[in-house]
């Protein structure tokens, strides 16, 4: 290999010239690429027209859809028809920033909408101008992350499911008539989790605690 006309990092490795490294935002994804790459996020995403057509979705919306069993006829709920809409008649042409909405379609899940303009025209779109809408499955995400700290802090499982509500927002009566349990319990369980996590190496977030029994965030 030829090596004259490439740098060397501080660790003594060969790198390329700064002048010859790739531009991510140059480069151009194929096709199936890109249906690949939009059905690995995990963020649903859906193209609209201003006339409420759906152009595109990709898996992760019916997935989503399906888990909370959200009746979409033609590919779109209702509700999102609704913010669609409501999208159209609050912004201007030329507005930048999205319209953000959550909604919960059944107790403790929490969807976030994101609403902005599509930068481009599509030929699929018939002239029409296009909505880009990007669906955040919140509490599922909370519940990859209750897993991932599980495991970190040796957490039981009511424990991790008490420990997701808490960060989810949940107030303590609303997760004791979850559990069936008193309220007592559930600040038992949060101080466990607060010892387990300050115990943890290297400092992890911790639950912050206002008096004797409230837990106002973390950090």
């Amino acid at each position: 290999m030829n090596v004259s006309n490439y740098n060397t990092n501080s660790s003594g490795k060969y790198v390329l010239p700064e002048a010859n490294q790739p531009d991510p935002s140059s480069l151009q994804l194929g096709c199936s690429q890109l249906v690949t790459l939009l059905n690995a996020m995990r963020s649903g995403v859906l193209v609209v027209t201003d006339d409420m057509r759906l152009i595109y979705r990709n898996q992760t919306v019916t997935k989503i859809f399906e888990a909370l069993n959200i009746h979409a006829p033609n590919g779109m709920p209702q509700a999102l028809i609704n913010y669609c809409n409501q999208f159209l008649q609050e912004t201007d042409e030329w507005e930048t920033e999205p319209l953000i909405i959550d909604c919960q379609p059944c107790p403790s899940r929490l969807l976030r909408w994101h609403i902005s303009w599509f930068p481009e025209h599509l030929p699929e779109a018939d002239g029409q101008r296009c909505m880009l809408v990007v669906l955040e499955n919140c509490y599922g995400d909370l519940l990859i992350q209750m897993h991932r700290d599980q495991k970190r802090y040796d957490l039981t499982d009511r424990e991790s499911q008490i420990w997701v509500m808490l960060k989810f927002g949940m107030a303590y009566q609303d997760i004791a008539d979850n559990f069936s349990i008193t309220i007592n319990t559930v600040k038992s369980h949060a101080r466990n989790i607060y010892n387990k996590q300050r115990d943890h190496k290297p400092q992890a977030p911790r639950l912050w605690f206002l008096g004797d029994d409230q837990i106002c965030g973390t950090n």
